[in-house]
This record gives structure tokens, sequence and C-alpha cells, in this order.
């Protein structure tokens, strides 16, 4: 499991509101596993010592990738990290991101699953389909 995208700014109205916000900012999580992974009772933090715990049910299929929201988890700052820890709190992966590259940039990993990221522009952010 590890995290996969972040967008640290909004562009888009990603939560279908009908309005861009900081709501609309989103990270995903990548399963490189051959086997579902429950995410249930895991936990993310933002670095600011807000946490959210994935509800009971979280999955994420074999090789595949899940978005999440900052409206339906926690806040996504511009410039920060996001740790993902498992239901023991044993630290599981994180990411780290500064810098303010522009509007709707996303910080990606090159190519999926790497633990190498860089920052892409708007037109290349992928939330939930393979990164470029």
């Amino acid at each position: 499991m590890r995290f996969n995208e972040v967008a640290p700014w909004e562009l888009y109205d990603w939560s279908l509101s009908g309005t861009v916000s900081a709501a609309d900012r989103y990270f995903e999580l990548i399963n490189w596993s051959a086997a579902p992974a429950d995410i249930s009772g895991y936990t993310v933090d933002n670095g600011y010592a807000v946490f959210y715990t994935f509800p009971p049910g979280t999955t994420i299929g074999p090789y595949s990738r899940k978005v999440f929201l900052a409206e339906d988890t926690l806040p996504i700052y511009a410039n920060g990290d996001l740790t993902l820890y498992d239901r023991n709190d044993a630290f599981v992966t994180w990411v780290v991101y500064y810098g303010n590259p522009g509007p709707g940039y996303c910080y990606q990993a090159q190519p999926d699953g790497s633990s190498l990221f860089a920052w892409t522009p708007p037109e290349a952010c992928s939330p939930g389909l393979p990164n470029p």
C-alpha cells in the first residue's frame, strides 16, 4: 500500500459540489498486491494533528487505486505530509510534499506506485487512473 498521488491545491470540482474549494483536494492510495487490501481502521495523519480513520468495509482491489477527497477525509494542506498507519498504529507509508508549482498541480508517483514523486501540471493529474 502506497500513496500514489496528492492534490494539495484545488483546481477542479472533484467533489461535484458546484464550487471549487479545499474540499476538492485529494489523495490516492494504490494497492500493489494481488489480493484486495482491507484498510478499515487504518488512519491517515495530515501532519497537523488531524487524523482520519477509514470506516469498516473500506477496501482497495488488487493492483488498484482509490481516491479520497478532502471533504470526506481530512484537510490536505498546500505544504505538508500524509502518513498512513495500520489498525495497530504501525507505520505503513508516507508522502512529503513542499513547494508551490502553481494552482492545480498534483504530486504524483512516477511511475505508479514508485517512491519517486514529481510535481505534475493539472492536465496530467490522474485521480483514479494510471499516472503518465
